[in-house]
């Protein structure tokens, strides 16, 4: 319980990250059982760790499909996560995609777009089919 106070004092973890990272130093049946116990008390939250993990990204600077990737990498059930991009609101992610693209045109906007993990029709929204 300590190891688990620990790592989320440091940041957010959603339950299997965290039951992994507790597996690592300990008995798997403890971890889960330890994560458990912390998702009772609320203090280990999928919903709350996708939404705030979605948020961060999009003010990083990536898009939902790389937000969907970091949020299937961290073992966030797929309603969860489908529900956190949901939430993002689309102006949020444009606005995100126009500080992706920053005084790049064309071909260059497309590539830094995709690199970023937005979508193909948001990219052809902001650059008018170029």
């Amino acid at each position: 319980m300590r190891r688990a106070g620990h790592l989320l004092a440091r940041r957010a973890h959603g339950r299997a990250e965290l039951e992994q990272k507790l597996a690592r130093r300990t008995d798997p049946a403890l971890a889960a059982a330890v994560t458990d116990d912390l998702a009772a008390m609320g203090y280990v939250d999928d919903r709350q760790f996708a939404a705030a993990l979605a948020e961060q990204r999009l003010r990083q600077g990536w898009g939902p499909l790389r937000i969907a990737h970091d949020l299937a990498l961290a073992e966030v059930p797929d309603a969860i996560a489908a529900a956190a991009l949901a939430a993002l609101e689309r102006d949020a992610v444009a606005a995100a995609a126009r500080r992706a693209i920053g005084e790049r045109t064309g071909v260059a906007a497309l590539r830094r777009l995709g690199a970023r993990g937005f979508d193909d029709d948001l990219a052809e929204q902001l650059l008018g089919g170029s």
